[in-house]
């Protein structure tokens, strides 16, 4: 059996599976915070013609250079182009054509005066050399040209996303099938919210937490008895459930090593290879993994605030890669630690919030953020070892 582990080993053990291997197509409307399974190339050039930027009077290179020179020019106006039109022929000499935002540039004009820059006498204009001296253009392809990347296979898809797969024209995309979590919430002394406690019973919190934990990493959780009492065949049959039912499965709580934590020799039941029965940090100390079937499962501590670290900075990063992302690593940045801790003989795990001071980042944990320094992240996570005091620099997950 693999024991105790350093946290760096624990990841890359647990990254050690391959992602989620199955598509689906779905409208591009439903696609955000989906992972890409393919690469999405525009079919068109955005915008597909010379629009105009501004309402004005889309005028001839000559009459452009004339203003260029300080010379006022007067104009007969041919009619106008509203957007959503067809590009006019050029006008003729001496005349100019009134354009809409978003219309198609005339062909062979210069520049679009905006309207507010000219003065209206019947159906002529007059413009004067004192203007804005902006085109007022946008070229065809500007935004995005044809045949360009909109979006790789494995990234994620945000909004902006969205609306460039929109603007081309794209209804559809292929993406990830989002990766199934099953989650098991051991321990005899739970009860659900809005059960009746007895002596020494406490509410699961555990449940409606990383429930949402795990959609917040953007995968589905499953959750199937919800609780499991401290009965080993009773976890062995949940563990079977989330076998079928998901691709990974989380049980919290069982892992202390005590007479009634049994969830690891429920795993051993399985054909299973262990990873590792404990982490050298806390907290999280008795943290276990272990795969079966392709499936990682992992056992976190009961505990919702150790559970928590441990999700952040083990389980996260396996939800990103399975989920078929490019990008999973966790980010780490060095911060510069504002306050003394309690003195710890071990590596340790903890909350803190990160401000910026003279150009600094400063970690600082359970106080009262400091007067006039911007909070650049909050609830970040850091790296402690041993010895560590205040002003050294340390790691911290953001």
């Amino acid at each position: 059996m693999t024991g105790t582990v350093d946290l760096e080993q624990a990841l890359k053990k647990c990254l050690d599976i391959n992602p989620v291997n199955e598509y689906e197509h779905i409208p591009v409307e439903d696609c955000l915070y989906r992972v890409c399974a393919e690469s999405v190339y525009s079919p068109i050039s955005i915008p597909g013609f010379n629009r105009s930027l501004v309402d004005g009077y889309a005028i001839r290179p000559e009459d452009w250079n004339n203003l260029q020179k300080g010379k006022t020019i007067e104009l007969e106006i041919m009619g106008v182009a509203p957007a959503g039109t067809i590009a006019q022929p050029i006008a003729f000499p001496g005349k100019c054509w009134w354009v809409m935002t978003g219309a198609p540039v005339p062909y062979g004009v210069a520049a679009v005066v905006r309207q507010e820059d000219g003065y209206i006498d019947g159906n002529r204009v007059t413009i004067e050399s004192k203007i804005d001296h902006k085109k007022n253009i946008q070229s065809r392809g500007d935004i995005i040209q044809e045949a360009q990347l909109i979006v790789s296979r494995g990234q994620g898809i945000k909004l902006r996303t969205i609306e460039k797969l929109a603007s081309s024209g794209v209804t559809s995309i292929k993406v990830y099938r989002r990766p199934r979590v099953y989650i098991i919430n051991s321990g005899s002394e739970l009860r659900l919210p809005g059960e009746l406690l007895e002596s020494g019973q406490i509410y699961n919190s555990n449940r409606s937490f990383f429930i949402n934990k795990v959609r917040e990493a953007r995968c589905i959780p499953v959750v199937g008895a919800g609780l499991v009492s401290d009965n080993k065949a009773l976890i062995i049959k949940e563990i079977e459930k989330g076998l079928q039912l998901s691709d990974i499965i989380i049980v919290t709580g069982g892992s202390g090593g005590g007479k009634y934590d049994l969830v690891l020799s429920a795993i051993e039941s399985f054909n299973v290879e262990i990873l590792f029965t404990g982490l050298k940090v806390k907290p999280g100390r008795s943290t276990a993994a272990a795969i079966t079937r392709s499936k990682l499962i992992v056992n976190i501590p009961g505990n919702p605030g150790a559970g928590e670290i441990i999700f952040d900075v083990l389980i996260n990063p396996v939800l990103k890669k399975i989920s078929g992302l490019n990008h999973y690593e966790n980010r780490w940045i060095n911060v510069r630690l504002g306050q003394d801790l309690a003195l710890m003989d071990e590596r340790f795990l903890c909350r803190a919030d990160i401000f910026e001071n003279n150009g600094q980042l400063i970690a600082i944990q359970g106080i009262k953020k400091p007067a006039g320094n911007p909070l650049v992240v909050g609830n970040a996570i850091l790296d402690l070892n041993p010895g560590t005091t205040k002003d050294d620099m340390v790691k911290a997950l953001v």
